[in-house]
């Protein structure tokens, strides 16, 4: 549709950005009346997972497990390895209730197959597998989940402030939260949660954080900057980081006095228009 729309010539008589925005409008329509078989499966994997919150198997005594063990016994004849099925299956339903499972039952076994998923060509394959990783809370499969850039933003959000409880030890994650900081299209929410996960590692990141203040990417250079900032101590960073945390410290204060101020004049005018 999108293309009928620009070919169309009363959609070319319309400045560039309408035409834009009509397509755009048009594209957005048709996903609403028509979703593509991802779309469907998506709706469909996140109603099992509302199911699942909900407790709602009375058949099987509000069991989730057993449930979705009858869903998979009623798609034939599988594998019982369940790594096996979540990499391999050609079903991906089956693949969805056993990434479901996995999540449920706390399978540390398939924590490599679940991380291969995240490379899978379904989104709704790559986002329950992501989700499953979240709730398995292993460094390596937070790390995973916080590198990867096709299973939603708000995912990698959490699995950052994850990795931030588990502090020194989430050491092995330092790359991949790197790795988000660097990453541009993204919201700062989550650039902030990596440098709060960072700060809370401790001197593991020190080197990578002062290579970043140094040399990093725009986005790499604010956010080590913030995150070194939060760990406080200056005394052991060389000079030249030094003064650029302190300019930092000195322009984030001036920042929330004009904030205060604001707030301020905010309130003396809404004071004065109620009297």
């Amino acid at each position: 549709m999108p293309a009928i729309i620009k070919r169309s010539p009363r959609t070319q008589m319309l400045p560039a950005f309408l035409q834009s925005v009509v397509v755009d409008m048009f594209a957005a329509l048709r996903s609403w009346l028509f979703p593509s078989r991802s779309d469907r499966l998506i709706a469909s994997t996140l109603r099992r997972w509302a199911e699942i919150e909900l407790g709602k198997f009375a058949e099987f005594n509000g069991d989730p497990v057993a449930a979705i063990n009858a869903e998979l016994a009623a798609a034939g004849p599988r594998s019982v390895c369940l790594p096996i099925l979540i990499c391999a299956d050609g079903n991906v339903q089956v693949r969805l209730l056993s990434m479901i499972k996995a999540r449920l039952e706390k399978r540390l076994d398939c924590e490599d197959a679940l991380i291969a998923a995240l490379l899978d060509g379904s989104e709704a394959v790559r986002r329950t597998a992501a989700s499953a990783l979240l709730d398995l809370d292993t460094i390596r499969g937070l790390a995973a989940i916080v590198a990867g850039d096709r299973h939603g933003h708000g995912i990698r959000t959490r699995a950052a402030y994850r990795l931030q409880q588990y502090g020194p030890n989430a050491a092995p994650a330092i790359p991949s939260l790197f790795r988000l900081i660097d990453y541009s299209n993204i919201n700062w929410r989550s650039h902030m949660a990596a440098a709060i996960a960072l700060a809370a590692i401790g001197d593991s990141a020190l080197p990578y954080l002062i290579h970043a203040v140094r040399s990093g990417s725009p986005s790499g250079k604010d956010w080590a900057t913030s995150s070194l900032h939060q760990r406080g101590d200056y005394s052991d960073l060389p000079e030249d980081v030094v003064g650029i945390l302190k300019k930092y410290a000195a322009d984030l204060e001036a920042s929330q006095q004009e904030e205060e101020e604001r707030q301020w004049q905010i309130e003396s005018h809404r004071r004065s228009d109620t009297r």
